[in-house]
Parts: structure tokens; C-alpha cells; sequence
């Protein structure tokens, strides 16, 4: 008797911290988590954020051989964060805010915006296989002081939550100390109150659309095609939009002000800047797996008060990770 065709179950996808990378690479071990993930059904995840911070790795030998693993095409390379985030706002105007979309994009600026997504597709991941010290050089320029600066606002609210005896296990996000906000718009007679994630991300995509420097002309290579920025500003009209979104539209600025708020209530460290970039991924993965413990503690406490479904955080250790690829068959689906 025929069946019909046989529906493939979908593969649990795993998005791996940087130490997990690293041994990974120091063991030699890509064939094995290649075999692993066929063998279980996994598709393993590599975040821009994670070869952003080997990159900067100092030493040169070690430098190569984890970006020799990493860059590998065996494994699903993600866009970078922005890209991200501006693919969902591009996609929540369109629901909300269609007139602030160009109805018709010119060839070039379609043809310019073809051609950088090709290239963080593909020639991202090769120079940095192939020319990892001129890629070094190149995200250096282009991130700047990035990082620091990162790290400066965290040990700031880090401050602000010892003042207020918060602690991650019991801080919740949806306490309206948290998570409301009061902003008025400079030169109006309104007040709006809401969503510290809406208010945190209004004033995000207007510092990263109008500010002059390298991270700005990121968000506008890809918002540029489609958007009309001259839309983007901190106005009655701005904060309306904001407040129309909904978490599960764009879900990584929700986390980004929640990993914002939680991060600085562990310990901080040189790779604390680098954590908040890689949460970004996790709407887009079912599992996350990291030897760090604060990191696994980060996602998880995210996770118990998103509006939106994210990973699963794991925690694992140099020598165990295999048996922990391998008991992930299936975990969150």
C-alpha cells in the first residue's frame, strides 16, 4: 500500500556558545560534531556574534584554528544581529506602517542590498577562514569601541540594580519597575507611558539610524532599500509605532532589553558585550548549549518571563559536550 511521501521530522536546532567552539576546535573535533548532529538529527548554529569574538582573539595560531571550525559550510551561518533585527522591523512596518515603506526600491539600492547579504552569506565566513588578521582589522574598524562602550552601560546598571537590591532570582521582568517607562517626546505636550522593551527599542533603531558612525551605516544598508528613514526619530508618531508592536513581531529587541536588564546582575566580565550579542539568536534556535554557567543561568531567567518562545538553555563541560549533543534528540520539539 502506498503511504504517500514520508514527512522528514524537523532537526532540533542547536546554537553553540564560543567556549563551546573553542574546544571543539582544540580537540580537533568537527568531524565529530558533524557525525553527532547527522546521527541525531541536530542542525548546529554559528552566529556572526561568535566569530566577532574570535576574531579578537590575540594569539594568531589559535585564532586560525577556531575560525577553521566555525567557518565551516557544514553548519547553518546566521545573519548578523542586525540584519535580524532589521529584517523584523522591516516586516512589522509592513503590518503597521506600510507608508513608511518605499513602494518602489531603486535597482541599485536593491542590487547594493543584494550584494551585502551574499557577502555576509558567504564571503564573511571565507575571508575569515582565509585572512583571519585583515578580517580582524576590518571588524575592528567597523565595530570600534562597540564593545567598551557595552561594557560601560552594563557596570552602569549593574550600579543601579545594587542600589535597588535586584537579584536575578528574583527580579521579574514584568515587575512595572522593570518594565514600564515614561518617556516624553522633546518639544510635545504628551507623556507616554510604556513597555521598557518598546521604549528601549525606539530609542535603539533611532541612535543606530541616525547616528554618524560605522554601526549606523550597518542598519542602513539594510533598512535603506525599504524604509524611509527619515521616519525613524524619537517622535509622537515614532513612539505610537512602538507601542502598536508586539513582542513575538520582533522578538530579538524584546530580548536584547531583557538580556539589557538581567546580564548586569551576574558577575561581569571581558565577554559580558559579547553574551548580549549572541542572545540575540536565541528566538531562532531551540536549544543553546554553553559551558558558562552565569550565561546558561542569563537565558534561562530570560526564558521563564519571555512573551516568546526562545532556546532552551543547556550548561555542559569540555569534556561532555558530545554526550550532551547527544542527548538533545528531539528536546524542545
Amino acid at each position: 500500500m502506498n503511504e504517500g511521501p514520508q514527512v522528514q521530522a524537523p532537526r532540533t536546532r542547536v546554537l553553540l556558545d564560543t567556549n563551546v567552539w573553542s574546544y571543539i576546535a582544540d580537540q580537533a573535533a568537527a568531524p565529530r560534531l558533524r557525525s553527532i548532529a547527522r546521527e541525531h538529527g541536530l542542525e548546529i548554529l554559528v552566529s556572526p556574534a561568535v566569530v566577532f569574538e574570535q576574531l579578537r582573539l590575540t594569539d594568531a595560531t589559535v585564532r586560525r584554528r577556531h575560525l577553521e571550525v566555525t567557518t565551516k559550510s557544514w553548519w547553518t551561518r546566521m545573519m548578523p544581529e542586525a540584519f535580524v533585527e532589521c529584517h523584523e522591523f522591516v516586516e512589522a512596518l509592513r503590518r503597521h506602517r506600510p507608508d513608511w515603506l518605499h513602494g518602489s526600491p531603486t535597482r541599485e539600492a536593491l542590487a547594493r542590498y543584494h550584494a551585502n547579504r551574499a557577502d555576509w552569506r558567504n564571503g564573511f565566513w571565507r575571508r575569515s577562514r582565509r585572512t583571519p588578521e585583515a578580517e580582524a582589522r576590518i571588524n575592528a574598524d567597523l565595530a570600534g569601541d562597540v564593545p567598551q562602550v557595552l561594557g560601560e552601560q552594563l557596570r552602569e546598571r549593574q550600579q543601579e540594580h545594587r542600589v535597588a537590591n535586584n537579584a536575578i532570582g528574583t527580579l521579574r521582568l514584568d515587575d512595572p519597575t522593570v518594565a514600564t517607562s515614561t518617556v516624553r517626546v522633546h518639544g510635545s505636550r504628551r507623556t507616554h507611558t510604556m513597555d521598557s522593551w518598546r521604549v528601549h527599542s525606539a530609542e535603539h533603531f533611532r541612535r543606530c539610524t541616525t547616528s554618524r558612525d560605522n554601526y549606523t551605516a550597518t542598519y542602513n544598508d539594510w533598512l535603506g532599500p525599504f524604509v524611509d528613514l527619515s521616519r525613524v526619530k524619537s517622535g509622537d508618531e515614532w513612539l505610537d509605532f512602538w507601542a502598536e508592536v508586539e513582542p513575538r513581531e520582533m522578538p530579538s529587541e524584546w530580548i536584547l532589553w531583557a538580556a539589557e536588564v538581567l546580564t548586569p546582575l551576574a558577575k561581569l566580565n571581558r565577554g559580558s558585550a559579547f553574551d548580549l550579542q549572541l542572545t540575540n539568536y536565541v528566538a531562532y534556535a531551540d536549544v543553546f548549549v554553553s559551558a558558562d554557567r552565569r550565561l546558561v543561568r542569563l537565558v534561562g531567567r530570560i526564558a521563564e518571563d519571555s512573551p516568546v518562545a526562545i532556546a532552551r538553555a543547556v550548561r555542559t563541560r569540555e569534556d561532555g559536550w558530545p554526550d550532551t549533543l547527544a542527548d538533545l534528540v528531539g528536546v524542545a520539539l
